[in-house]
């Protein structure tokens, strides 16, 4: 099983993440941030907790849930991913991993 940490995102920070939605239909995402969140160091912790935002067009919203997306480095991943708002003719999504 491989954790998913701030350090295999950080590279990628800037490039697109492919968001593959129901009926074959494929949403951009660009990965605008990897951010260290505070920690709280516990026994058994597997990793630093992070964040991770991304932007993507105003045209859809994409549903508070988990969203398959694919990257042509990373290949395709599971996230959960939560609207946070809308700037500059994007939405903001959110990712956090504790």
């Amino acid at each position: 099983m491989n954790i998913l940490t701030l350090d295999f995102f950080a590279p990628h920070v800037n490039t697109i993440f492919t968001a593959l939605l129901d009926g074959g239909l494929e949403f951009p995402l660009t990965l605008a941030e990897a951010n260290p969140l505070k920690s709280y160091p516990f026994p058994g912790q597997l990793r630093e907790p992070f964040d991770l935002r991304f932007h993507g067009e105003n045209s859809i919203l994409l549903h508070q849930m988990i969203h398959r997306l694919r990257h042509e480095v990373l290949g395709d991943l599971e996230i959960f991913l939560v609207p946070i708002g809308e700037e500059a003719g994007h939405y903001i999504y959110q990712a956090v991993f504790n």
